[in-house]
């Protein structure tokens, strides 16, 4: 009975340890096929390459879709593996590539599958995931998943200070826009971001009904500023 057992746990062992290394070669293979197509996507063809315009549409085009087959590929496996320790890192592949691509849905549910496996999310994953919510007009998860990016005093923060005030004005909460834009604005990592943020901060002043002397302040900050120069930042 005893030696019945012990084959059994052998067995049993064995079928673990074989899922394992189904699992590690499935996550070296999503990742290593992820982040080289990821790369190709975002380089930019040389001028000089001797491409014609077609061309290089043509051979960005490839790319995009290899990167489509990539995701795809992830998608499979996290439905393959649903338990497995990878899933994480599967999630925040996909969510990127996903935010990459516009396809901002897709990054919603990816990053926020990572966001709650993950017990330390990085930054500019946050971002993204704030970005994305804001793009389907989900603005309160967008404030939530923004004010995480906001703990340094940097160019990311400034951008996650100007979409959470974008945000809350989309809300009718000019006052929370209010402040969020004066957040951005005592930030000195990029001077463009910090004219956009002085010039929403002023038009969020106005809306709130803060005091007059707040009103004229916030104008005087401002009233150098080439209003025709400044749109909402680019992604």
């Amino acid at each position: 009975m005893k030696e019945n057992k012990n084959q059994e746990e052998l067995k049993n062992e064995n079928i673990n340890n074989e899922n394992q290394s189904m699992e590690d070669a499935a996550s070296k293979l999503l990742d290593d096929k992820v982040a080289e197509l990821k790369a190709k996507l975002f380089m930019e063809v040389p001028e000089d390459a001797g491409f014609t315009t077609q061309q290089t549409l043509i051979v960005r085009d490839i790319i995009l879709k290899a990167v489509n087959q990539a995701v795809e590929l992830g998608k499979k496996l996290v439905k393959q593996f649903p338990k497995s320790k990878y899933n994480s890192e599967a999630y925040r592949i996909l969510g990127e590539n996903s935010y990459f691509q516009q396809k901002w849905n897709d990054a919603v549910e990816f990053l926020t599958l990572y966001a709650k496996n993950q017990k330390q999310v990085q930054r500019a994953d946050m971002y993204m995931l704030g970005i994305a919510n804001y793009m389907i007009t989900n603005y309160p998860d967008a404030i939530i998943y923004l004010g995480k990016v906001t703990t340094e005093q940097d160019t990311l923060a400034q951008n996650a200070y100007i979409f959470i005030g974008h945000a809350n004005l989309q809300q009718h909460q000019a006052d929370m826009a209010r402040m969020a834009f004066q957040n951005a604005s005592l930030i000195d990592a990029d001077s463009r971001l910090k004219e956009e943020a002085l010039y929403n901060y002023a038009l969020a002043t106005y809306e709130s009904k803060a005091p007059f002397g707040e009103t004229i302040k916030a104008y005087n900050l401002s009233e150098e500023l080439d209003v025709d120069d400044l749109k909402l930042i680019p992604l």
